[in-house]
């Protein structure tokens, strides 16, 4: 896991333009690891509120368009429990639901010196 989250944070700080945002395919070229479960446990480390290197978000579509959901519905979502439409009130499906990283805080800092 170690190796895995050095090369994401070479690849991060490397980049001539960073995006602002990431999917876990991205993630895992950048880790250059084929095992998923390495690939998530290093994301996961990288976006803990100490290192804040990446932000974890979800996307979902509507009518044609990719929005991301509010930070507090992450939290429904890794607890396994419905996420909720910001403008219907109705449960998305998970099947709906887009997880994707972002340059975080910390990211942002480091790019800023």
């Amino acid at each position: 896991m170690r190796e895995a989250c050095l090369n994401i944070l070479q690849a991060l700080t490397s980049a001539e333009g960073q995006l602002d945002h990431y999917s876990f395919n991205k993630i895992q070229e950048f880790a250059a690891v084929d095992d998923d479960k390495v690939v998530a446990r290093a994301a996961t480390y990288l976006s803990n509120a100490n290192l804040q290197v990446l932000r974890t978000c979800l996307m979902y579509e509507y009518r044609g368009y990719f929005f991301e959901l509010p930070k507090e519905e992450l939290q429904h979502y890794v607890k396994d429990e419905d996420v909720v439409h910001p403008e219907s009130g109705e449960p998305i499906s998970k099947a709906e639901i887009l997880v994707f990283f972002a340059p975080g805080p910390g990211m942002q800092e480091k790019a800023a010196r």
